[in-house]
């Protein structure tokens, strides 16, 4: 009777939530929970070419993962991975029964080098698993190619890889068809999957009713799902699944007592598992770092993040290169609007008069201070994608459709926009490319953006209030609702680039001119 395998990957895929630091204690805690659970196979952790610190699940050899180890009254193996390109497996000691087996993981481009080290590793006594990752960027022929290599080498398993969460049910059953009538019937073969579209669970089992008559089967798995962004299929629930329907007797209770008592805590500090940007990745077969990169700007709308990505080229999205990205972005906002007359008109309020430019920063609750200001000033005042409630301006200039479509509703004040906002609404349409800061990961922050448009309008001196800068450590905005949480994994380098962007403003002003803070700013040295 062919065999379904559990293999349970939280020390290495759940690793990267935690930057692979679980602890000493921590490693022993989950490997014993997942012996006492029963679990067939227990990846340990990576090989890489350089020990972790005490604590980390990256070995160098199998021999360093000893200190974790106890002989257990159960029948669980385990396993390490590396990726090939990464690893040099010339430093592998002869097997030594410490571990079972090695997962041979790697990007297409490195299939030569994998394979190679594949031969090395089974020479070395150890079981082969060949992991291929981002399967559904293969070609029928690729992938044919690779199984034909795969029963050469004699390996022992293959593994269905859904890197980006991206596999549908149809998907599936076409690989396990393919594979199943190709792969040397006494190989393994295995499923990985990724939580992205809510999908993971579901195609692990619908893997296992359509494989476990066939051959050997192995499914990969996390305790409470817990892997990088969307997450993976969850141990506990694969658990319950094979002991209802195929008369297994796993221990559901020691996970859950393991949840309970780790994962919980690890997962209030780093949460993972479904949401909008993990969905939009895996619709798109993308790598998390380009979600990240998108999303974390905090300008731009899921949509436009999704067809951002449906612009790149299937090959450039399984990596992560700031510079498509961002290419990418700027092309899909290069709506170049002939923008004439609406700066025209804007220049016969503007020119030669003193403005006042109020961004939603905390200190802006001192709203008599500034109002005691306007009173005395002799200009226009502009707040930045907000609408201020208790301070008295002219202008609202927003370049950020997410406030733009909390903004046009709900105000009557003259609206000036940036033509990335696509929209009929407001009073002026500015040109966003003639404003952005290229070269910089927050090159559309719409406070720089209206400081370029003030030059343009050929302004006299310029005021600002609110124009803070940011802190992971405490609150950012005058009204907490605003705060963009996104930022807070990012506050240094946002905070350095908006200096480097106030400068070169100041620098390039066509028009030199006085810039005065009337509240506390980080950049007020620039």
């Amino acid at each position: 009777m062919h065999s379904i395998n559990i293999l349970d990957c939280t020390l290495r895929d759940g690793a990267y939530v935690v930057d692979t630091a679980f602890g000493e204690n921590g490693i022993k805690k989950i490997i014993e929970s997942l012996n006492i659970a029963g679990i067939d196979i227990i990846e340990c952790g990576f090989l890489k070419n350089k020990c972790g610190e005490p604590g980390s699940t990256v070995f160098r050899t199998p021999s360093d993962l000893l200190p974790y180890l106890k002989q257990y009254n159960s029948k669980s193996k385990y396993v390490l991975m590396f990726d090939a390109g990464k690893y040099d497996v010339s430093q592998l000691e002869e097997n030594k029964n410490i571990i079972w087996g090695i997962r041979d993981c790697f990007h297409k481009e490195f299939i030569e080098q994998a394979l190679k080290d594949a031969a090395t590793i089974k020479q070395k006594g150890y079981r082969v698993f060949i992991q291929p990752t981002g399967i559904l960027n293969y070609t029928d022929k690729e992938l044919l190619d690779l199984i034909e290599r795969t029963n050469q080498i004699g390996a022992f398993s293959f593994a269905i890889v859904d890197t980006f969460g991206s596999m549908n049910k149809r998907e599936l059953l076409r690989l396990v068809n393919l594979i199943g009538h190709n792969l040397e019937k006494d190989i393994c073969l295995s499923f990985h999957s990724h939580n992205n579209l809510q999908m993971a669970y579901a195609l692990s089992q619908d893997f296992i009713e359509l494989c476990h008559n066939q051959r050997d089967i192995i499914v990969d798995s996390t305790v409470y799902g817990m892997g990088r962004g969307a997450g993976n299929t969850n141990t506990e629930c694969l658990t319950e699944f094979l002991n209802n329907f195929y008369n297994r007797d796993y221990n559901t209770n020691s996970l859950l007592d393991l949840i309970e008592s780790s994962i919980l805590q690890i997962f209030a500090n780093h949460p993972w598992g479904y949401s909008i940007r993990n969905f939009v990745a895996g619709i798109n077969g993308c790598h998390v770092d380009n979600i990240s990169y998108l999303y974390d700007k905090g300008t731009i709308p899921s949509k436009d993040v999704k067809t951002i990505l449906e612009s790149i080229p299937k090959k450039f999205k399984a990596h992560f290169n700031a510079d498509i990205i961002e290419n990418a972005t700027v092309s899909y906002y290069e709506n170049a609007i002939n923008d004439t007359a609406d700066i025209t008109s804007l220049k016969e309020s503007f020119k030669g008069k003193d403005v006042l430019l109020i961004c939603p920063g905390k200190t802006i609750k001192d709203y008599q201070k500034i109002n005691q200001f306007i009173k005395s000033f002799n200009g226009n005042s502009i707040s930045i994608n907000f609408i201020p409630d208790h301070i008295s301006v002219g202008y609202i200039f927003c370049g950020n459709l997410n406030r733009y479509k909390n903004i046009s509703y709900n105000t009557n004040l003259k609206i000036i926009s940036t033509s990335n906002i696509h929209d009929d609404r407001p009073d002026f349409i500015v040109n966003f490319m003639s404003l952005i800061s290229r070269g910089h990961k927050f090159y559309d922050n719409s406070m720089i953006m209206c400081l370029k448009l003030m030059d343009i309008l050929e302004v006299d001196n310029i005021y600002l209030a609110g124009f803070d800068g940011y802190s992971s450590r405490e609150v950012n905005y005058f009204d907490s609702e605003i705060e963009r949480c996104n930022i807070m994994r990012d506050t240094e380098l946002l905070n350095y680039e908006i200096g480097q962007m106030f400068l070169e403003f100041k620098i390039n002003m066509k028009k030199k001119r006085k810039i005065n803070f009337i509240t506390m700013s980080k950049f007020e040295g620039v």
